[in-house]
């Protein structure tokens, strides 16, 4: 038997432990970021069966996600543990984005919820390729336009994001709005002109209520770098 065959019993048995484990993984506090870490790896390099994937849905949906980041926020847990499970939800989402919404079932009705509170997030910016993907597939449904509501949703907390502020990278600030645009550009493409409006009005009469100024004027700017990557 060559050493290679036996890597590949190896790693066969190793995900079998895996799979067969997943929920005691994640009921242990003190294996749960690591399960997240190693199924998130697992997830984009091979397929996982069904039942697994179900339940890492079911865990990512839980609320975990969420109560991980208020305790990120309090200090009470490091980034590396929120990015793990986070992570972890990106990468089930971006697995089944062309199926989220056909049908949209209550699991992912969740799943979607998710993805929306990690774009108002310190990483929002690894939710890009997802909603981007989500924009050009919720087309494909039809006239239903049931991703409507999600592109909604998400659209101001993607314009709140790239506000400026005074903490921030003015070169990462720059590469991150460009990023935007494109997420920016998909979702015009989808929705129509009276719900993209609105989103927008919406935002920007929230963002006047803080009186600031410089949130305020931050669709512009996206608008006309959109319009240039157009041109």
């Amino acid at each position: 038997m060559s050493h290679f065959s036996r890597i590949d019993i190896n790693y066969s048995n190793l995900a079998e432990i895996f799979n067969s484990n997943v929920g005691r993984f994640f009921a242990n506090s003190g294996t749960i970021w690591t399960a997240a870490d190693v199924f998130s790896e697992i997830a984009e390099g091979a397929s996982l069966p069904k039942t697994t994937l179900q339940t890492l849905s079911q865990i990512v949906t839980s609320g975990v996600v969420q109560e991980s980041y208020h305790l990120y926020l309090s200090s009470s847990l490091a980034i590396d543990a929120f990015s793990s499970i986070s992570q972890l939800a990106i990468t089930l989402a971006e697995a089944d984005v062309e199926k989220l919404l056909d049908p949209l079932t209550p699991l992912n009705q969740k799943l979607l919820e998710v993805m929306v509170f990690l774009a108002d997030t310190e990483i929002s910016a690894r939710t890009f390729n997802f909603w981007q993907s989500f924009a050009e597939a919720s087309v494909d449904v039809g006239e239903s336009h049931e991703g409507d509501f999600w592109l909604q949703q998400v659209l101001p907390k993607l314009l709140e994001k790239s506000a400026w502020r005074d903490d921030l990278d003015l070169e990462e600030l720059s590469a991150y709005r460009m990023d935007v645009v494109e997420v920016f550009e998909a979702i015009c493409e989808v929705l129509e002109s009276e719900k993209l409006n609105s989103a927008v009005t919406d935002w920007l009469e929230s963002a006047s209520l803080k009186q600031d100024s410089e949130t305020k004027v931050v669709v512009f700017v996206l608008m006309k770098e959109s319009l240039m990557e157009d041109s």
